[in-house]
């Protein structure tokens, strides 16, 4: 009986150490971990560099659209690191050089567009002074 008590308590004492462990394993990584997983943005981000992309912005924002990138990969490597509040934030800048690229590009198109409705008006223009 005494052994059988003997083994209960070392076993039980086992469990315990294990558990201890176990609870600082996880406080250490709850530490290292700041803010929350920042997913949903993740997607919403890349669907806006996608767009830039579609719009021409290589030609019209290369340099916005290389930050862009840059912040979005930034982030991707917080999120592996659980620095979530600074992928956060490299989220939220690549966000807002993927929507300037997007939106200098679609300017640079609509002003090219109205320079050669101009300059086909001031052809014409010419061709009937004639």
């Amino acid at each position: 009986m005494t052994n059988r008590k003997s083994l209960k308590q070392s076993v039980l004492s086992h469990v315990a150490k294990i558990s201890v462990l176990a609870a600082a394993s996880f406080a250490a990584v709850a530490c290292t971990t700041h803010g929350t997983k920042p997913t949903g943005m993740l997607a919403k981000v890349e669907e806006s560099i996608a767009a830039a992309n579609s719009n021409e912005a290589k030609e019209y924002a290369p340099l916005a659209l290389q930050k862009a990138s840059d912040h979005f990969d930034n982030a991707k490597r917080e999120i592996e690191d659980s620095d979530y509040d600074e992928a956060t934030r490299d989220l939220e800048l690549a966000l807002a050089y993927a929507d300037f690229a997007t939106v200098k590009a679609q300017a640079e198109q609509k002003e090219k567009a109205a320079n050669e409705v101009s300059q086909g008006l001031m052809d014409l223009q010419r061709e009937t002074l004639k």
